[in-house]
């Protein structure tokens, strides 16, 4: 009995402390299980396309020096609320760049979506936790060109990016995660398809936080990141808290942002800037900008929205182009101290109109200004 007790804890150890080194192809369907974890990545590894590579919860991936993931099939990464899968590096003492990327290549298996927005099946990462990657002169400590599903992924501690990405190939969705304390941009994806960024953590990455084209950003916490909170082309930006970041919205095309919370923001040129299609109903408060709150070279609907105890030299400058609207839906300026001017038309061209109706100003130290006499601003209708 006594050899059998003793024969049995040493197969449980075996089991509990099993080691597995992986490296090169992976050309059959293939599962990392408990039992090996971790596994040690001690050369670069590759999954072929129409393969699948399924990692178990609670298995652990280290990756040795600069080494990498490339993903040309099928991954299938679920872990769970405390039993999490982890890929990190295989040194005593991590760092920031020990290990290079987990590239979900444009040849991967995206994930698949009902009417709905529901998972159905394809590449997966799930109560995932990436650190100490974005080494060897990768863009990013997860690169996902092949539209993997994201919900709840850690994504930290990276030399470059927490997640980037050339061009989604299919619609992508990063949802319930947190991306923070990496050296790049917290959420980087240059170009692609149609993206669905919602109720995400981004906060103190050494750039920005979020850089995304054709994305709805929504009802994520932004703040603490070196650079601006959102860098966006064609994209809607919808009930985000964004706070204390050094920099705001900087919208290349076609900006929609609405219901979110902008505060205690600094910028050295405008809080929020460029190609603004609709501004309204967020709250913009306490912010310390050296220029203005916001800078717009287009723009046609700002609603009900709050401007409150900012620290700026205006709080809308206007570019040369287009008219300007701010009809009669309640936008609020109140307790602002504006070193110029509240409105500053600059330059407008000409036929270029501004419009200030039913809104609300309370004391400020406010002068209305436009550089361009010979055009249309109609100030005083309806406004207090």
């Amino acid at each position: 009995m006594r050899k059998l007790f003793i024969l049995i804890s040493c197969l449980y150890s075996a089991v509990l402390f099993g080691q597995t080194n992986v490296s090169g192809l992976i050309n059959s369907n293939t599962t990392w299980d408990l039992a090996g974890s971790p596994y040690i990545v001690n050369g670069n590894l590759a999954v072929n396309a129409g393969v699948t590579l399924t990692i178990e919860a609670g298995v652990q991936v280290k990756l040795d020096s600069g080494k990498s993931i490339l993903m040309n099939g099928e991954l299938i990464a679920i872990g769970s609320a405390g039993n999490e899968i982890l890929f990190t590096s295989n040194a005593a003492n991590p760092e920031k760049g020990d290990w290079g990327t987990l590239i979900c290549s444009i040849n991967a298996t995206p994930a698949v979506y009902d009417a709905d927005g529901n998972y159905l099946n394809g590449s997966i990462l799930q109560h995932v936790i990436l650190e100490y990657g974005g080494g060897n002169n990768t863009d990013g400590q997860v690169v996902i060109d092949g539209s993997p599903f994201m919900d709840h992924v850690i994504s930290r501690f990276s030399e470059t990016a927490g997640i980037f990405g050339e061009s989604n190939t299919s619609y992508l969705q990063v949802l319930n995660s947190k991306i923070y304390s990496n050296n790049g941009k917290g959420l980087y994806i240059k170009n692609g398809g149609d993206k669905l960024i919602e109720n995400n953590e981004i906060y103190d990455n050494n750039n920005t936080g979020i850089h995304v084209k054709n994305a709805i950003i929504k009802s994520n916490t932004i703040e603490n990141n070196s650079g601006l909170a959102i860098y966006l082309w064609n994209s809607i930006v919808d009930g985000n808290k964004i706070n204390c970041n050094n920099g705001g919205i900087n919208a290349y095309t076609d900006g929609i942002i609405k219901n979110n919370i902008i505060t205690n923001n600094n910028s050295i040129t405008d809080l929020i800037f460029g190609r603004i299609d609709t501004l309204t109903n967020n709250i913009i408060s306490d912010n310390d900008v050296a220029n203005s709150v916001v800078g717009i070279y287009f723009g046609r609907y700002f609603t009900e929205n709050q401007f409150v105890n900012n620290n700026c030299n205006d709080i809308i400058e206007y570019q040369p182009g287009y008219s300007l609207s701010f009809p009669n839906f309640n936008n609020s300026f109140s307790n602002n101290n504006f070193i110029n001017s509240s409105i500053l038309n600059k330059n407008p061209s000409s036929g270029t109109q501004i419009q200030l109706n039913g809104n609300n100003f309370q004391l400020n130290r406010f002068v209305f200004h436009t550089q361009n006499n010979s055009n249309t601003t109609n100030v005083n209708l309806g406004n207090i």
